[in-house]
């Protein structure tokens, strides 16, 4: 027996999205979909989602989605992963039923990279709906608003958002502040940047 209890027939764990980009050049952006993807589904209420901390131990680690499941005591888990091309953008997600560790549902929305902002809303929507939660309009509201319509604010604030969790010196909380504060200046509504 395991000392996991069962999971919640509607939860799901978001793990860090794959750069497949090479060189770390989209790893801000693939962290920065995964949070907020995160955030969007954890706001629709009959669907448990788990933490950020808990999902983002699992970055780089050649792990099975069921071990994942199973250890961190959820349904199914959410991968992905983002190329970026000139001024295209590809994300690919797979829902991965976390008992059997099969694959239930994927998708990839190959778009241009200033619709990442409705990209978020798509893909928290299709997952709920895979996984049977149905959305009620105050959590539609939610999901089709975004923090910014600034493209260069959004990317500047992912950037230093990265900056900050792979924080290490000084310097590097002060280069993430200064990506924060500069996200600000593009939007100057851009709530989240002033968080930062």
């Amino acid at each position: 027996t395991s000392d996991v209890p069962a999971p919640e027939a509607k939860s799901v764990a978001v793990l860090p999205f794959a750069d497949l980009d090479g060189e770390g050049s989209g790893g801000y952006l693939g962290d920065g979909l995964s949070e907020e993807l995160q955030q969007r589904l954890a706001g629709i209420s009959g669907l448990a989602v788990a933490s950020r901390r808990s999902s983002f131990q699992f970055r780089d680690q050649d792990v099975p989605s069921a071990q994942i499941a199973r250890s961190l005591g959820v349904a199914d888990v959410l991968e992905g992963s983002v190329r970026t091309r000139a001024d295209r953008l590809r994300v690919f997600v797979e829902l991965v039923d976390g008992p059997t560790g099969f694959a239930v549902w994927s998708q990839t929305f190959d778009r241009s990279r200033d619709a990442i902002l409705e990209i978020q809303g798509e893909i928290a929507r299709a997952i709920a709906g895979e996984m049977g939660v149905s959305v009620s309009s105050e959590a539609e509201a939610r999901l089709a608003s975004n923090p910014t319509q600034d493209l260069q604010a959004y990317d500047r604030y992912l950037r230093a958002l990265a900056l900050l969790r792979g924080a290490r010196t000084r310097g590097d909380l002060r280069a993430a502040e200064e990506g924060f504060r500069a996200a600000a200046e593009a939007d100057p509504d851009f709530a989240e940047a002033y968080a930062g």
